[in-house]
């Protein structure tokens, strides 16, 4: 028999009231299938594929054979005044494949909201979250290899109320993007399109792989936090963690970047399809990858890579960080 595992955010728990946590045990759970079951699902993957190449691709814009990554020199700006715990991100033009873009100026967080940041909103606002209005969020479960409806999971027991309670300098999870957008606007801040995320990850453009550089080990060491092993069997934690790590456990970026590859995924306000403007749950870009993501898997660290989830997800891998005007 052959075990199949989806931990692609797509099959992530929705949590809008016609869909009842029962729904989601297909998408959820290891299945266990044939040789003959796989070669449907694999066919269905191909057209599924194909479809995809055609239609869920960014736009490209005509290029004259320019560079996969590619920074063009931008007019000076003079830095405003520094703001505590955010780093100014110059403007510029960035040039990838498939994507063009001018952008202004902006700050970003240097890094991921913690747990602290984030409980001194809920203080101040008595703000509850979607994981704590439905009782319930989604937990990945090492032991069973899935994804499952955790009841009493939120941003203060990540992976539910029997485990550990996060601690204040963790990265927050377990918030929606509705969550996490009502956080950035108390802040006077707002979520990052994937554009601008992608300006910031990558050093304005200067980097085409990684966020710190074209080497994942670069002299041995690790520069961010992911799975080490083949995923979902085994994490050998070579990185010092086997889940969360606490924000600025790892080297920042030269732009004074920590933990934007790896650690948890981030929210973003892009929309996967821009048609989906009028769906009440649409399924929203998150980058960056996670202690989840595994070179044999999405590695969701690599620059290019996004992943998609809808807005209501709440996951013990998930968080964000905020960009300012």
């Amino acid at each position: 028999m052959v075990f199949l595992n989806i931990d692609h955010p797509k099959y992530h728990l929705h949590r809008i009231p016609e869909l009842r946590k029962e729904s989601f045990n297909y998408f959820t759970t290891m299945q266990t299938i044939t040789f003959a079951d796989l070669r449907k699902i694999t066919i269905a993957l191909l057209l599924a594929g194909i479809l995809w190449s055609c239609s869920d691709q960014p736009a490209m814009e005509a290029q004259d054979d320019a560079p996969a990554s590619q920074a063009v020199a931008e007019k000076s700006e003079v830095p405003p005044p520094p703001i505590e715990g955010m780093v100014w991100m110059q403007g510029g033009h960035l040039q990838r494949e498939g994507r063009s873009a001018d952008l202004q100026g902006f700050y970003v967080d240097a890094t991921e909201v913690t747990v602290k940041e984030f409980r001194e909103f809920i203080e101040a606002t008595g703000f509850q979250t979607e994981a704590d209005a439905y009782g319930w969020s989604g937990v990945f479960n090492r032991k069973t290899q899935t994804w499952d409806p955790v009841d009493g999971a939120n941003w203060e027991y990540p992976i539910g109320p029997d485990g550990p309670k996060a601690a204040e300098d963790e990265p927050v999870t377990q918030v929606s993007w509705n969550d996490a957008t009502a956080y950035a606007k108390w802040a006077g801040k707002r979520l990052p399109s994937e554009t601008e995320w992608l300006w910031a990850a990558s050093q304005r453009g200067e980097q085409k792989f990684l966020n710190w550089g074209d080497e994942l080990l670069p002299e041995g060491k690790f520069m961010g936090n992911w799975w080490q092993g083949i995923f979902p069997y085994e994490d050998s934690g070579d990185d010092g963690f086997l889940g969360v790590a606490p924000v600025k456990s790892f080297p920042p970026d030269a732009n004074g970047l920590y933990d934007i590859g790896g650690n948890v995924w981030e929210w973003t306000n892009d929309l996967r399809y821009p048609s989906d403007q009028a769906n009440p749950n649409p399924e929203m870009v998150i980058k960056g990858g996670s202690f989840l993501c595994a070179d044999n898997y999405c590695a969701g660290y690599e620059l290019d890579s996004h992943q998609f989830t809808p807005k209501d997800s709440g996951l013990n891998h998930l968080g964000f960080r905020c960009v300012k005007d």
